[in-house]
């Protein structure tokens, strides 16, 4: 339940979700923070809009689909199941340790097929004023840094915060990464 003034806090896919929030509730979010995350286009899947297999091939030396399986679900149909440990912490955790990077993938959620492959459409969102920061993790291979200035500009944003940092900054950065949260919070950039 969104309260108001609330910040919400979007990593990586994360953020079409914060997104999808602030259409809903657009009164009610105090500041929207986008953490190595994603950005929606008006009327396209999350799919159209972050194509990301042939940068995590150059990254894995992989195809997708050799470490990446479709499965069948009851609760939520297809769902897509990355499935190599090695893969998964080149593109996610590389600069997290052996540990973390176990935790890490032994929580990897499998991601419904559907909800990456509708269309969405955030009439509310995109007019409105709700202060947005992006955080940008400078070694993140989970995309080229050059989709983040693309992200931004979907977001109307023009300046932003780094990390030095993998995909994941709050697995192995966890101090800076709550630092960078508590400056966004504070409307540091306005």
């Amino acid at each position: 339940m969104v309260e108001d003034g609330d910040v919400l806090v979007g990593h990586s896919m994360g953020g079409y979700v914060i997104s999808m929030a602030a259409d809903e509730v657009p009164e009610k979010i105090g500041r929207l923070i986008y953490l190595a995350a994603a950005a929606p286009l008006e009327g396209r899947s999350m799919q159209d809009a972050t194509p990301i297999n042939d940068h995590w091939k150059q990254i894995t030396g992989l195809d997708f689909d050799e470490y990446s399986r479709v499965v069948e679900t009851p609760a939520q149909g297809a769902v897509l199941d990355l499935t190599l440990k090695r893969a998964v912490d080149q593109i996610f955790y590389h600069d997290c340790s052996a540990e973390d990077q176990q935790w890490a993938f032994e929580r990897l959620s499998p991601l419904p097929v559907e909800a990456v492959s509708t269309p969405l459409s955030l009439p509310r969102f995109w007019p409105s004023r709700i202060p947005r920061d992006f955080i940008v993790c400078t070694d993140d291979h989970s995309h080229p840094i050059a989709w983040d200035n693309e992200f931004m500009k979907r977001l109307g944003v023009s300046t932003s915060f780094g990390i030095v940092s993998s995909h994941s900054p709050f697995i192995s950065r966890p101090s800076e990464t709550a630092q960078l949260f508590h400056v966004c919070a504070a409307g540091a950039l306005d």
